[in-house]
């Protein structure tokens, strides 16, 4: 396993495969809680992002790591930012959204750039915990995210991006994907209006981190 600490986060998992797949992690959440461990590809994982600045970051480790077979996944944030930028990773073998909701809303945003200014710790943390089910294996889950060093500047871009964009739903294809939580508390599933056009899948009993397992997608 390969880390690179500075910004960006970026951690490469090296399964030994000709497959990788690129996981954008949401607001504040480091990207290898947001999915099941994958073993039958690589894994890049991109989380802390500036999502203005994103598209030429991944560029770069296309490059770094020969990245030529791919699937991507974005996951809440990452999936607003991935919805916007489905034609340029038209060579994916597999799209996949995560947790996403075509709108965020003002108020919440606001209550959470509040937070972040006058009690950065509390709210980050009640955020993290608002994220999962009671359900979610959560022993290491707080202890990483707490032990990350977030920086506010680039928390706040993100949820300026959350606030200026919405949802481009992607035009129907097979290897298109959605993955939703049945106890989605950020982005409850009953707002989602369109999942009967995509393989639109709910998985039981978990949150807005609902855990998807791509290993299925790779066959």
């Amino acid at each position: 396993m390969l880390l690179n600490n500075s910004k960006p986060y970026y951690q490469f998992i090296d399964n030994q495969s000709n497959h990788t797949w690129i996981v954008v992690s949401g607001w504040s959440l480091l990207g290898s809680f947001v999915i099941k461990p994958v073993k039958k590809s690589n894994v890049l994982f991109v989380s802390d992002y500036d999502p203005y600045t994103l598209l030429e970051d991944i560029d770069f480790w296309f490059k770094e790591y020969a990245i030529q077979d791919y699937s991507i996944m974005g996951f809440s944030l990452g999936g607003l930012w991935l919805s916007r930028y489905v034609s340029y990773f038209m060579m994916a073998k597999r799209v996949v959204f995560s947790g996403i909701r075509s709108r965020y809303m003002e108020q919440d945003i606001s209550s959470l750039r509040l937070g972040l200014e006058s009690n950065f710790c509390e709210i980050l943390t009640l955020f993290w915990r608002n994220c999962i089910s009671v359900s979610f294996n959560s022993d290491t889950y707080f202890q990483n995210q707490q032990d990350y060093s977030w920086q506010c500047k680039r928390l706040l871009r993100g949820l300026d991006y959350l606030n200026e964009f919405d949802f481009q739903w992607p035009l129907e294809d097979e290897k298109v994907h959605f993955f939703h939580g049945q106890l989605d508390r950020i982005a409850p599933l009953k707002e989602i209006t369109k999942q009967d056009a995509y393989d639109f899948q709910v998985i039981k009993r978990q949150g807005h981190i609902c855990c998807p397992d791509l290993d299925i997608l790779d066959g």
